[in-house]
């Protein structure tokens, strides 16, 4: 799984409520069928394992400032 791929699954986790790498797998688990139309996902979904290595290697304060900026771009200031 390419890291674009393991972001994706971890936002869209935690979006839905996770707040830990075991949750994230869980959601993964639960969800693959749904994942697996817009995710490839050619060796099944990661481990938790997997997922907290990909994480632990993010700056978090350049992510959060990255997400932050893709997130306004979509935002329309309320009239």
């Amino acid at each position: 799984m390419n890291y674009w791929m393991m972001l994706v699954l971890s936002v869209l986790a935690t979006i839905c409520g996770t707040d830990n790498r075991v949750a994230i797998e869980d959601f993964g688990q639960a969800n693959q069928d749904w994942l697996q139309a817009f995710l490839p996902l050619p060796n099944g979904m990661p481990s938790h394992d997997t997922v907290e290595r990909v994480l632990a290697r993010l700056d978090a304060v350049q992510f959060e400032a990255g997400f932050l900026d893709w997130v306004q771009s979509y935002s329309r200031p309320l009239l």
